[in-house]
C-alpha cells in the first residue's frame, strides 16, 4: 500500500515476484524489559501463520529478535564547579572536562536548572528520538555561552553544531539571535540520535534548554520533552 501498518512496517506501492524488496521496521522497546521482535509472511493469505521458519517450509523470516529495552523519559546533566570565564571554551580546556563532573543529574525534558550557581559549566546528553519522520527545526536558549549539537546517527562522534548563544539569553529566549536556531534537519521516525548541549556560566543569571518544531507544524520552538528522549549511558541497548 506504499503506507505504514498497525504494525509499525512500511510496505512499498508495490512488490514483484523475484525481487528483492527491504521493508523497513521501526521499533522502541519503553518497556523496561526485553522485548521481541516476529515476523512472518503470509504466503498464502489464509491468515494463519506457520510457524517453521522459510528454510524449514514455514512461514516465519527468521527466528525471534530480542529488543533490549530504551530508558527513555528524560535527558543527562553533568555540571562542572569552580570554573570561570563565559566561554564554552573555559569548560572544555579544564582538565576536569569531560570525564570527572562535580555532578549530574536527569532531567525530565531538555532543561537545565535555572539561576542554578554561578562559575560552572554544563553538559546535556542523550538521545533523542523523532516521533514522526521529515523536517525538524532546533533551537537553543542559555545563559553564557551555549553550544547545541546533533548527530546524524546515534554516535556523538558525528554530532556537529547546529545552534548556538555566543553571548546570553533569558530563559526560554528563543529569537534573540538567528544562530540560535538550526536550519531544517531531516530525521527518520524512532531512530535514536545523540544530541548535546554545552553551556558556560560565569556570574550572574543562567540557564539552558533545547526546542524543537516538529515536521508539519507551525508551533514555533516546543521544548523537547522527556518522552522523546533517552539520557546518556555509555552502554547504550542499540549498539
Amino acid at each position: 500500500t506504499g503506507s505504514d501498518d498497525e504494525n509499525g512496517v512500511v510496505m512499498p506501492a508495490s512488490i514483484d515476484p523475484g525481487s528483492t524488496v527491504v521493508l523497513p521496521v521501526t521499533v522502541r522497546n519503553n518497556t523496561g524489559a526485553n522485548a521481541w521482535l516476529h515476523a512472518w509472511i503470509d504466503f498464502n493469505n489464509d491468515g494463519v501463520l506457520n510457524n517453521a521458519t522459510i528454510a524449514n517450509g514455514g512461514e516465519r523470516l527468521e527466528a525471534a529478535r530480542v529488543i533490549a529495552p530504551v530508558n527513555t523519559g528524560g535527558i543527562l546533566r553533568e555540571y562542572w564547579t569552580g570554573i570561570s570565564g563565559t566561554s564554552v571554551a573555559n569548560l572544555t580546556s579544564h582538565a576536569n572536562y569531560p570525564n570527572n563532573p562535580n555532578g549530574s543529574d536527569l532531567r525530565s525534558n531538555f532543561t537545565a536548572p535555572t539561576d542554578w550557581a554561578d562559575n560552572m559549566g554544563q553538559r546535556m546528553r542523550g538521545w533523542v528520538y523523532p516521533p514522526v519522520s521529515g523536517e525538524y527545526t532546533f533551537w537553543v536558549s542559555g545563559d553564557d555561552e551555549t553550544q547545541l549539537f546533533l548527530s546524524t546517527d546515534a554516535t556523538a562522534a558525528s554530532a556537529a553544531l547546529i545552534a548556538r548563544v555566543s553571548g546570553w539569553t533569558s530563559p526560554l529566549e528563543w529569537t534573540k539571535s538567528s544562530e540560535q536556531k538550526s536550519v531544517k534537519i531531516t530525521l527518520e521516525a524512532g531512530r535514536p540520535y545523540y544530541i548535546e548541549a554545552l553551556m558556560k556560566e560565569g556570574t550572574g543569571g543562567d540557564n539552558l534548554a533545547a526546542a524543537w518544531e516538529l515536521p508539519g507544524t507551525s508551533t514555533g520552538p516546543v521544548v523537547i520533552a522527556g518522552q522523546y528522549l533517552a539520557p546518556w549511558t555509555a552502554n547504550p541497548p542499540f549498539n
